[in-house]
């Protein structure tokens, strides 16, 4: 399904540092620096389709150095009242190490059927992507289609988080527009990526993603920007920006 499909081809300064424990370091031990305390941060979407509330689509980032972690839970559903003619659930936990994936892990339910894909980095930088067809060996450089990074709008291939495949894009600017977020009405910069389906994506100030609309089956599908809290990076962390 081609709605369920873009969803997963898928943010706000400010900084959380906790010291592991929450306490003091005794005095035999140095104390954590910034470079090693725990930066974390979540971002939160409603879907909406047709004007209705059909679901949430939230990102948790957890940092430390490095090492970056970021969690993806999408739950949808469609219905009249206690009837629901359409069910989609996707969870995705991607580890970065230096800018670049380590490993991803994806289990989808889309209205019953099933996917999941597993991604690790090999010696040689490139990535092994098994799913229930097979398995591949993709560019290591490839970006997921989680759109939270600034960077989506500058490739020309992203790697369907959902499938597995590595799906071909293009990307066209289409000016400012006012976009309507948990802070009110933002200035945002709007993309349109073609690929399977025509997606519309805006980043505001700093690359940050604040929101995303396309077309399914009659209806325009958005994403509204309800919470961003804590660490929200918009490219994965470097040796270079420590």
């Amino acid at each position: 399904m081609r709605l369920a499909r873009t969803l997963t081809a898928g943010l706000f300064a400010g900084a959380l540092l906790a010291p592991a424990g929450g306490s003091a370091a005794p005095a035999s031990f140095a104390p954590v620096t910034v470079d090693q305390a725990e930066q974390t941060g979540r971002l939160r979407f409603d879907v909406k389709r047709g004007g209705d509330k059909i679901g949430t689509h939230q990102l948790t980032f957890r940092r430390q150095g490095d090492r970056l972690t970021v969690k993806v839970d999408i739950e949808l559903s469609v219905g009249i009242g206690p009837i629901t003619f359409f069910r989609y659930t996707h969870e995705n936990t991607t580890t970065w190490d230096n800018g670049r994936i380590v490993a991803m892990k994806t289990r989808t339910n889309d209205d019953g059927t099933e996917y999941r894909v597993d991604a690790r980095r090999l010696d040689d930088g490139s990535l092994k992507v098994r799913t229930k067809d097979g398995s591949k060996t993709v560019a290591g450089t490839i970006l997921p289609s989680t759109y939270w990074i600034a960077a989506t709008i500058e490739a020309d291939k992203l790697l369907n988080t959902q499938t597995g495949t590595v799906e071909e894009i293009t990307v066209e600017a289409r000016g400012q527009d006012t976009v309507q977020t948990a802070d009110g009405p933002v200035q945002a910069q709007r993309y349109v990526i073609h690929g399977g389906i025509d997606t519309h994506i805006w980043y505001r100030d700093m690359n940050r993603w604040v929101g995303l609309a396309f077309d399914a089956r009659g209806e325009r599908v958005t994403y509204h920007l309800t919470k961003h809290t804590g660490y929200l990076p918009t490219q994965p962390p470097t040796a270079s920006q420590s």
